[in-house]
């Protein structure tokens, strides 16, 4: 079989797709697009780089946290914007592999915007993994408290808001081997694979709400954590707060 023919089928499956969900998908690409421009002004705007460039000369563990924060940042964004193109396909399962990847390094600037002091251990452990490929980052992060068991708990006191349920599904769906994952299927007889090449669950509507609960997550790193900072761009900071409305009424029974 010729891999082209794999490609047209999802060429051919987008627009059925996007169709299908017209607001979703538009709501979905527009918060990615605020995303990327608040990352763009955030790194190129005059004042905020002074301020970082303060931060550096006068308050370390500040400038460490900052580039930690905006560093997963970036990490959550360039996993959205793959799992997008993957969602327009209609190949869930590796959508929800990538939003489990966004989700937990959105959930770790969290933690660290509000967490100063954890910063350092983190930062060294990407400083080890440099030189030392064998690093394994989930038992390091274990042993210096930091693990997503820890991250998540403290989040979900933050925000009164229990995410268990949520993550849970993420893992589930977005694992590497599971039950839920078959995989590719070739059998061009049923009209769905043409639309669901990844069939480790072909509900697109709950895929379509998990991306945009982690989508909405991510857009707010930045606002949430250097308002006055955010706000020296009016158009950004307005086209946020017109978002977060908007996913609220596109999005009724947002899972976080």
């Amino acid at each position: 079989m010729d891999i082209r023919e794999i490609f047209a089928l999802q060429d051919k499956a987008v627009p059925r797709n996007v169709q299908q969900f017209e607001d979703e998908f538009r709501w979905c690409r527009r918060a990615l697009e605020l995303t990327l421009d608040s990352y763009q002004f955030f790194g190129g705007n005059p004042e905020v780089v002074a301020h970082r460039t303060h931060l550096r000369d006068s308050d370390g563990k500040a400038f460490v946290q900052m580039n930690v924060v905006v560093n997963l940042g970036y990490d959550a964004m360039g996993s959205l914007i793959s799992a997008l193109r993957l969602l327009e396909y209609g190949v869930l399962a590796d959508t929800w592999l990538l939003m489990r990847g966004a989700f937990e390094s959105a959930c770790y600037a969290d933690y660290f915007a509000r967490n100063r002091d954890r910063v350092t251990a983190f930062a060294d452990i990407g400083e080890r993994m440099k030189t030392d490929f064998s690093t394994n980052i989930a038992t390091e992060l274990k042993k210096q408290g930091l693990g997503f068991d820890t991250v998540r708990p403290f989040l979900e006191d933050v925000y009164a808001q229990d995410m268990k349920q949520f993550y849970a599904r993420l893992c589930m769906y977005g694992a590497h081997a599971s039950p839920w994952r078959p995989g590719f299927r070739i059998g061009k007889g049923e009209p769905e694979v043409r639309a669901y090449l990844s069939v480790g669950h072909r509900n697109l509507a709950l895929c379509l709400t998990d991306y945009a609960a982690t989508a909405n997550y991510t857009m707010g790193i930045l606002f949430d954590t250097w308002p006055d900072l955010m706000s020296k761009n009016g158009t950004l900071a307005i086209r946020h707060r017109a978002l977060e409305e908007e996913y609220i009424t596109v999005f009724t029974k947002a899972p976080i």
